[in-house]
């Protein structure tokens, strides 16, 4: 993961992880793959966000409060740009099955990771050629993808929206019965 912090003013750049962005993707789930990404989010505890994808990789943008006054100096905006690789998102996802198989614990729902699983479930099962953009923020899920048409198709939908893809996704991994509610793929 590449990270680099802008400040009005002010750049930092460091690199936590070595990146090495692979060139397309290695798996067509894009519930596993939004899942591994948000599992690498939750970290940071991030309540809003950007994410473009750019040759395979997954760009994340986050705008920060203020946070800093000392004296008479103010950072009056901040942000933080991450990069996962696909290889980083397998590596991620890997190492969450290894962790999923330990535990009889039921995921939050309403986590990071599973918002974007849901979201992911949701793409999954649309023609789907290229997921572009994804963004949460206040509550809501904005999702940005080209069909396999060639359309650029927008959609925003609250949390409630993808609760109940991830009830969805639940249900069906435990082999339960089908809940009893509103059709998810009208």
């Amino acid at each position: 993961m590449k990270i680099r912090n802008k400040t009005v003013g002010q750049q930092d750049e460091g690199v936590l992880e070595k990146a090495n962005p692979l060139a397309g993707c290695n798996s067509k789930s894009f519930a596993r793959q939004l899942r591994a990404l948000g599992q690498a989010l939750e970290r940071f505890r991030f309540s809003a966000f950007d994410v473009k994808i750019e040759d395979g990789s997954y760009l994340v943008v986050v705008k920060v409060n203020p946070i800093f006054r000392h004296q008479n100096i103010t950072i009056i905006e901040s942000q933080i740009d991450l990069a996962f690789s696909q290889e980083e998102i397998e590596r991620v996802d890997w190492h969450g099955k290894k962790r999923r198989q330990d535990s009889s614990k039921m995921p939050d729902p309403y986590s990071v990771s599973q918002i974007l699983r849901g979201a992911g479930f949701y793409l999954d099962h649309r023609s789907v050629a290229n997921l572009m953009e994804i963004s949460l923020k206040e509550k809501c899920v904005t999702v940005c993808y080209e069909t396999r048409e060639g359309r650029l198709e927008h959609t925003e939908h609250d949390f409630e929206y993808f609760y109940d893809c991830w009830i969805n996704i639940y249900l069906r991994q435990s082999h339960r019965p089908k809940p009893l509610h509103r059709a998810l793929w009208s």
